[in-house]
């Protein structure tokens, strides 16, 4: 008996829990675990260092129609791979700050590769490789956010107490590196056809489209077909009535003539 192949859009949605796994927590839920030592040696308010988040987040705002345009356009696995390396030298480079106009600097390029790289292209690949079961396929991606955030978190809280806030920020860019990279490399496409096959539900899909089409055909011509007849039945009538007055027209003639 022959084995039925999992179907590789489900390969996809795995890639992008693994984005969505390492590259979301740092940004939206870790960030601040860096708060006390950062403001504490460089000697900033922790609004100052706040800001440098709100920086980062901020930029979707206003960057994300752009970012989804050009992910559309454009060959998204060399725009992802790029914006990856991109976000990981960024991240990185928060290590280097020494006053918090570094911060700010270092926050505006982590943003952009951040809006490139991970939820934007995550959404629309779900979106083209799934028909049925795409919200299934949206939460276990979407579901690496959790994931990362809970495996994470008593990570960088370990590193932070081992290693300092610099290395802690180095180590991290290297993990996100090391598993999200390959994903986009070597696992994630931007469409099925891409790879020959079709959006997963497409074929059921079309089918019940068809299906619903000659319903409401057969309801239209169902609706037809009483008028057809009852046009036939008022055209045989006239037919008798012609046929009862014909005779009639011939007997007054004939006695006209004679």
């Amino acid at each position: 008996m022959e084995r039925k192949k999992i179907y590789y859009g489900w390969f996809v949605v795995f890639g992008c829990l693994m984005i969505t796994c390492t590259m979301v927590p740092p940004i939206m839920a870790l960030s601040n675990k860096f708060l006390i030592q950062v403001t504490g040696e460089l000697q900033i308010s922790r609004s100052a260092f706040t800001l440098a988040n709100t920086i980062l987040q901020g930029l979707g705002i206003f960057l994300s129609p752009v970012v989804s345009a050009r992910l559309a356009r454009g060959n998204m696995k060399r725009i992802q791979t790029v914006s990856i390396i991109g976000f990981v030298l960024s991240y990185a480079s928060f290590s280097l700050a020494t006053n918090v106009i570094h911060l700010y600097i270092s926050s505006f390029f982590t943003g952009i590769f951040f809006l490139n790289a991970s939820l934007i292209p995550v959404s629309m690949m779900i979106t083209n490789w799934f028909v049925k079961k795409r919200g299934l396929a949206m939460s276990i991606a979407m579901a690496g956010i959790g994931v990362g955030g809970t495996i994470f978190s008593p990570v960088i809280t370990w590193l932070l107490g081992a290693y300092g806030w610099r290395s802690t920020y180095r180590i991290m860019a290297l993990i996100i590196l090391v598993l999200a990279l390959p994903a986009a490399l070597f696992i994630l496409r931007k469409r099925p056809e891409d790879m020959g096959l079709l959006p997963y539900g497409s074929q059921d899909s079309t089918i019940e489209n068809s299906s619903l089409q000659d319903s409401s055909s057969r309801d239209a011509a169902s609706k037809r077909i009483p008028k057809a007849r009852r046009d036939v039945s008022a055209e045989r009538k006239g037919i008798q009535d012609k046929a009862v007055l014909y005779p009639f027209h011939i007997r007054h003639a004939v006695q006209r003539t004679d």
